[in-house]
This record gives C-alpha cells, sequence and structure tokens, in this order.
C-alpha cells in the first residue's frame, strides 16, 4: 500500500526513469550511492506526506555527458563515480 517500504529493487530490474518513494533525503542519498548498477541519480522532495523520490537517471556504464538536462528542478542532484 500506500506507504509502505519498498524492497531494494534486483540489480538490472530498474531502467532510467524509474521512481522510487523514500521516507527521508538520507534514505533517497544511501540507496542512489548503494544500489548496483546506478550511476546517476536525483532525490526529489520533499513531498508534502514528508517522502523523497529517488529517480533513476543513469544505469550501467558511465555516461558520457549529463543525462536528462534541466530536469532536475526542486531537488538535489547527486552523482556517483564509476
Amino acid at each position: 500500500g500506500a506507504g509502505a517500504a519498498q524492497a531494494l529493487p534486483e540489480p538490472g530490474g530498474y531502467m532510467v526513469g524509474d521512481t522510487f518513494t523514500e521516507p527521508s533525503k538520507a534514505a533517497c542519498e544511501k540507496d542512489g550511492n548503494s544500489w548496483s548498477g546506478v550511476n546517476q541519480f536525483s532525490c526529489l522532495g520533499p513531498y508534502a506526506d514528508g517522502t523523497w523520490k529517488l529517480r533513476i537517471d543513469s544505469i550501467s556504464q558511465c555516461p558520457g555527458a549529463k543525462q536528462l538536462p534541466g530536469t532536475v528542478s526542486q531537488s538535489d542532484y547527486a552523482v556517483k563515480g564509476c
């Protein structure tokens, strides 16, 4: 149901553009930095209920250029090294 904790997606079980509800900004950053295969992600929020959204921006390989330019408006943006 809404607000329920989400299971960790399997490596390769997510695609660019997928979003996952997170209970806090810290949880979003932790998951974005720890999930295998995620190179770039955004933490969007906070929303009215206090949750954040983790958005997958780049997976699998090091991008040559930033992907999804100009789409991050209300968030902190994090980029992982390869």
